[in-house]
């Protein structure tokens, strides 16, 4: 819809391309080519700002700008946007409230999960009139193309659900990606299709893509995705995901190495066990690791998988001397802290592998050693407490008010409040 002044615009252009066609046969060769070159420039401007005028139409008639936006209630924006029946918002009604979201910044920093926007008025207002909003797939097909990636972003998160994401959903975004190029969009919608590598190729194709993205936050929504056991038995998944434990990125590595457990495949042990026996890498990646070889053995709170090689493989690693602050990576240890009461005896008959004794025994080691990690030295109580008997828990107590170095207060603490439960 043009306003009065673009349709004035308009007739000033109208009546110089006419002037133009009556003087043009006088003129020599340069002169008309300077006259074609003004018309074209006038051209080009007018349906530049024609566009501009087009797209500030909605801006125009509900009268919000960036400034104004930035100072309103949720309240205000759906009476700005003409929506007073809160259990009745009407499509055109819904499609303006979401292309709101253009005046939300995107938050883009030096944090790995960033790149998001934050809590804003148009969430507010839509969680305001939740229950009288028409489906989104009335409005999805307009949004995912519109020119601001927050609502491109929008039409992406929307496809989510506990269900899976629908068909028609999928088959929009095949269409849509080939082209897109914003990276919050992009994240956007690794996150919404993240389950979905196993039912379509073409979803599976570009997650492998987005796992080679130059933004390393692409890369680690990526990783999320390719190691997650809704991609179990898509080809590829357990190469790439041993590759991107050597991404460039230290977050990348790390969610690679936590995630790769989920594809129940020991072809990823090998790596893991590289970097846990590296005297050169980092505590906190080799605590992702034992994340990793967990899931393959231990698997809370599903237990469902069982791998010996995985168990042994992180018994070593809490075994393993001298220790020091950094090992055992403190945090590794707490991957026993829990059990699932439904699930666990279950997984406990399959799992032949398991020895509460040995557990004891190696924690207990841990304990007593005055070099370790206080942190992990008391981490370990707990998980005696959870998966050793209530004699051999009795037992600790003997071993724990018998340390005498600087934490042993601390540790004693933690057993008495754990003795507690």
């Amino acid at each position: 819809m043009f306003n009065k002044n673009l349709r004035k615009k308009l007739g000033i252009l109208c009546v110089s391309l006419a002037m133009t066609g009556l003087y043009a046969c006088g003129k020599t060769g340069d002169s008309k080519s300077k006259e074609e070159a003004t018309v074209k420039t006038v051209t080009e401007a007018t349906s530049t700002e024609a566009k501009s005028e087009e797209e500030n139409t909605t801006e125009e008639e509900s009268g919000i700008t960036q400034e104004k936006y930035d100072s309103m209630t949720e309240d205000e924006l759906l009476e700005a946007l003409g929506i007073t029946d809160l259990e009745n918002v009407t499509e055109e009604q819904y499609l303006a409230l979401v292309q709101t979201l253009k005046f939300v910044p995107i938050v883009d920093d030096d944090r790995i999960d960033s790149l998001y926007i934050d809590n804003n008025i148009t969430k507010k207002a839509i969680s305001k009139v939740k229950k009288g909003l028409p489906s989104v797939d009335t409005i999805i097909e307009k949004i995912i193309k519109d020119e601001a990636p927050q609502v491109r972003g929008y039409a992406y998160q929307s496809m989510f659900s506990f269900f899976g994401v629908k068909d028609k959903s999928v088959a929009l975004a095949k269409e849509n990606l080939e082209t897109e190029t914003n990276d919050y969009v992009l994240k956007a919608a690794v996150d919404a299709l993240s389950n979905e590598m196993a039912k379509d190729p073409f979803v599976a194709e570009f997650i492998f893509k987005m796992s080679k993205h130059e933004n390393p936050k692409i890369r680690y929504k990526a990783a999320m995705a390719i190691g997650n056991s809704w991609s179990i038995g898509v080809d590829g998944t357990v190469d790439r995901i041993i590759e991107m434990m050597d991404d460039e990125n230290q977050d990348v590595r790390k969610m690679a190495c936590y995630e790769a457990g989920k594809l129940n495949d020991e072809k990823v042990i090998d790596r893991l066990v590289e970097i846990l026996n590296d005297p050169n890498e980092k505590a906190d990646l080799k605590g992702k690791c034992i994340n990793g070889l967990a899931t393959l053995w231990y698997d809370y709170p599903f237990h469902k998988n069982t791998s010996e090689r995985a168990y042994r493989e992180t018994i070593n690693y809490w075994s393993k001397t001298p220790r020091d602050n950094d090992n055992p990576e403190w945090s590794s240890i707490l991957v026993l802290n829990n059990k699932s009461e439904t699930s666990y005896p279950e997984w406990r008959e399959k799992a032949t592998y398991f020895s509460e004794d040995e557990i004891y025994n190696v924690f207990v080691d841990v304990i007593k050693d005055e070099n370790a990690n206080w942190l992990a030295r008391q981490g370990v109580i707990k998980a005696i407490h959870t998966h050793c008997s209530a004699e051999k828990f009795a037992e600790l107590k003997d071993v724990v008010y018998g340390l005498t170095d600087g934490k042993a207060e601390m540790i004693q603490k933690e057993y008495d409040n754990e003795a507690s439960k």
